[in-house]
């Protein structure tokens, strides 16, 4: 299982470390140590955590808060489902959307699937009930106005975008991007590869993933991954600069020095 330091929620979720420190001392979240002594948060923990900044920000009172959150603890699953859960403050109810039902914390009720976008000053209600009403274009720009401020409910909108749509490669990209700088690596390699098995040629899917897999310390798919970006876009000079890097450290001077001067060539 993937954890989190204090420094990475923050920037994740966009929540001052003071803020997070005084939530753990509510009792709210209960992160696990390192050797060192240090936080390490789950991803059951970012949910509560952004789930607190939200309702902080709809400006709930605090006790109110307080109650919210302990009962979504209570209500969420050790495993997460990877399309991942958002939950936001209606009125004064806090309501729970996981995939494509939705749920009060306080009782229990299940709500109709509505979303609610504000649109040129005016509340529009979109439906989100059936597969066969969502649009892949739709939910990949719901996703992408949601990276700023809400990771796991882009998460989640990228991941419904691929269902809607199977051959929509920028929602695999974009998806499989903000997996891997949150670090679940295992994965964002999974949504690679679904976009390599969808989207067939795509150069940018080739190269981030090879990005991921030096990540992983896999330098040999790494180098066949930067490849097959070259062998689909030429121009990529992003690649060349990489692999050059990559055989430096491989010891392989030759093809290093290639690739290089390539990389010179592509961007004079």
């Amino acid at each position: 299982m993937n954890r989190f330091s204090t420094r990475q929620v923050s920037r994740i979720i966009d929540i001052p470390a003071a803020t997070v420190g005084r939530l753990i001392a509510a009792g709210l979240v209960s992160p696990l140590r390192d050797s060192r002594g240090a936080n390490c948060f789950s991803f059951r923990d970012l949910v509560v955590l952004r789930a607190a900044k939200s309702l902080i920000e709809a400006k709930l009172p605090a006790r109110r808060v307080s109650r919210a959150l302990q009962r979504l603890r209570e209500q969420l699953p050790e495993q997460l489902p990877l399309a991942g859960l958002r939950v936001a403050a209606v009125g004064n109810t806090v309501v729970v959307t996981e995939g494509e039902a939705q749920w009060r914390v306080d009782d229990g009720q299940y709500l109709l699937a509505f979303d609610v976008q504000n649109a040129k000053g005016k509340l529009a209600f979109i439906e989100l009930g059936t597969s066969a009403a969502v649009d892949g274009e739709r939910w990949f720009s719901k996703a992408e106005e949601l990276e700023a401020s809400d990771v796991v409910g882009a998460l989640s909108a990228y991941h419904k975008a691929t269902q809607a749509n199977s051959t929509l490669c920028e929602a695999y990209i974009n998806w499989g991007r903000l997996l891997h700088e949150a670090g679940q690596l295992t994965e964002a390699a999974a949504v690679y590869q679904g976009a390599i098995d969808s989207c067939a040629a795509n150069a940018l899917v080739f190269f981030n993933f090879a990005v991921l897999r030096e990540d992983q310390a896999q330098s040999a798919e790494a180098v066949e991954l930067y490849k097959r970006a070259l062998e689909t876009d030429a121009s990529l000079s992003d690649a060349h600069y990489n692999l050059a890097l990559l055989y430096e450290m491989l010891g392989n001077k030759r093809d290093a020095l290639r690739h290089l001067n390539e990389y010179r060539k592509s961007s004079a």
